[in-house]
């Protein structure tokens, strides 16, 4: 059963006819996982798929969103020229820790742990939203959890039961390297159709 494209609060709480007008973005500050991490996720996606029928972002591309923020498209030059200070970030390890879920979103994910070298990016990101976002982007949010989602918007009984489905499910404990960021956007209730990459050192 396909379920509608809804909109949670964060997508659609900001945008005024006026944003729209000015093509005002979402933009989502991304972790894509390399090989074969990368394959191992769709392959969940699609055994979620196969057991419980397709949900919101059980097709979605695998990625760790660090931070998302929605800001009007005439800045997107200015956003990339200077998040490219970023590149001086030295490629760091990350370690998946399991399913898990969000009981508030209803959203089933595979858990990574946390890093002090991913705590350093945040806080960096952070700080460059700060000194020259501060009155361009709206509503910016950095992820402090950060996960692989499988699915979401979940209702209670699909939610535990797929946790009690997966967590017998082997993945792979092997840290993969971070090498780069992606940056991201797409209007509100469409595709992500821009992206810019950085690479680190």
């Amino acid at each position: 059963m396909k379920y509608p494209k809804t909109m949670d609060a964060f997508q659609t709480k900001l945008f005024t006819s006026q944003d729209i007008d000015e093509k005002v973005l979402i933009y989502n500050i991304r972790i894509v996982p390399p090989e074969p991490i990368y394959s191992q996720v769709l392959n969940y996606k699609t055994e979620f798929i196969a057991t419980y029928g397709e949900h919101l972002l059980s097709k979605s591309k695998p990625h760790i969103t660090i931070a998302k923020f929605i800001m009007s498209s005439l800045h997107q030059n200015f956003l990339v020229e200077h998040f490219e200070s970023l590149v001086s970030t030295e490629k760091f390890n990350l370690q998946i820790n399991g399913f898990g879920i969000f009981e508030s979103s209803g959203t089933l994910v595979l858990q990574i742990n946390k890093s002090a070298e991913l705590d350093v990016l945040l806080k960096n990101i952070s700080d460059l939203k700060r000194a020259l976002l501060l009155h361009k982007a709206k509503n910016f949010g950095l992820i402090y959890t950060p996960h692989l989602t499988i699915s979401s918007f979940l209702d209670s009984k699909t939610l535990h039961s797929s946790l009690s489905h997966f967590k017998n499910i082997a993945y792979s404990k092997k840290p993969f390297e971070v090498d780069h960021l992606m940056i991201t956007s797409r209007e509100n209730g469409k595709t992500w159709d821009w992206e810019h990459q950085i690479n680190f050192t």
